[in-house]
């Protein structure tokens, strides 16, 4: 199972246990002990290639899809900024 995959279930999980009408604390605890023991990381921020299309990691200087240069966020920013005319001289 892959780690989307298992955040997935485990977020139905949480919501399933939630709505049961007097869920118990043992189940509770027994769920929050076995979440824990997981130790998931949280989820690595992720965008769309301005090429291809296909997801990849935020933080990537070339798609894993089709291989072509990806501009750093933040730096994306800027790249499209323009002069304004008062600091043209």
């Amino acid at each position: 199972m892959d780690m989307v995959n298992l955040r997935t279930a485990i977020e139905q999980m949480d919501r399933e246990i939630v709505a049961l009408p007097a869920p118990s604390s043992e189940l509770h605890d027994a769920w929050s002990k076995l979440v824990g023991a997981l130790a998931l990381e949280p989820a690595q921020a992720t965008r769309e290639c301005p090429h291809c299309g296909k997801v990849g990691m935020r933080a990537a200087t070339l798609c894993g899809y089709c291989w072509k240069k990806l501009v750093p966020p933040g730096e994306a920013d800027r790249c499209g900024e323009t002069a304004s005319p008062a600091s043209v001289a």
